[in-house]
């Protein structure tokens, strides 16, 4: 189950492309790519911080005695990671509330429904790691860890809806970045989402919310794409092992030098 959460993770996450627009400009003006940007380091450390506490749980189940296994379940919840855990997700909660009151003041009624619908998930997350601070027994703390980590991944679909192919556009000067409206079936679930392309007209935006106007004087860049920490199985990477095929050694032929008694 871990496996197949993490492969979702990891072609959900690298789906996001990371090229820049930049030259000249300030990409603190860019409010969407200051939110995406902040939204993607905490889900980063939160899914590390969650792999950490997963390893630690295979640590536990290898112990015999259950006095043992306990005190160390106790220890995990009253560790540094699982503090951090918690306050990631009241972070996460805090900037979608913002995004969403931002779109909303600006009466751009479907950015505001988007950070609203994010918000939404990040609450069970929430609850279930609370739930997972008080447990009792071995048991019911790895049953609440395993709902961690299946609301998380719902937040990472979520998010990559939201902000899936944004940060790629490089719109043409004086344009803007739109969000036309689209949906996504995600299991039993309908998820709003983001088509971002570009439009030279404030009207064939409607329905939809605005990303960033391109200024005048930037000049639009595209990088190769690289995904995030959490898009990347380190596990993975580290059992497969690189073939290097041998190049075959070409000499140079040997210049024979004829003396001028033999020509």
């Amino acid at each position: 189950m871990f496996l197949v959460t993490l492969l979702s993770v990891t072609l959900a996450a690298a789906a996001r492309s990371k090229g820049a627009v930049a030259a000249h400009g300030n990409s603190a003006s860019d409010v969407p790519l200051v939110l995406f940007q902040s939204i993607d380091r905490r889900l980063t450390q939160l899914d590390a911080d969650s792999q950490k506490l997963r390893l630690s749980m295979h640590e536990i189940l290898r112990v015999r005695g259950p006095a043992s296994r306990q005190e160390m379940v106790r220890q995990l919840q009253r560790s540094r990671s699982e503090r951090e855990r918690l306050r990631t997700v009241n972070q996460l909660l805090a900037i979608s509330s913002r995004a969403e009151r931002r779109y909303r003041n600006r009466r751009q009624a479907y950015g505001a429904a988007l950070f609203r619908d994010l918000r939404a998930r990040v609450f069970p997350v929430r609850a279930a790691l609370l739930r997972a601070h008080t447990a009792q027994t071995l048991g019911a703390w790895a049953h609440e860890e395993n709902i961690v980590n299946t609301r998380l991944l719902s937040v990472i679909t979520q998010f990559q809806a939201i902000s899936g192919g944004y940060v790629a556009l490089a719109c043409h000067q004086g344009s803007w970045a739109c969000c036309h409206p689209r949906t996504l079936q995600n299991g039993k679930s309908t998820v709003r989402g983001c088509t971002w392309s570009c439009t030279s007209k404030l009207a064939a935006c409607r329905g939809g919310c605005l990303g960033r106007r391109t200024p005048g004087n930037v000049i639009a860049v595209r990088n190769t794409p690289k995904p995030p920490i959490f898009a990347q199985p380190s596990t993975l990477a580290s059992r497969q092992t690189r073939k290097f095929k041998p190049k075959a050694h070409v000499n140079s032929p040997e210049i024979t030098r004829s003396s001028a008694a033999g020509r």
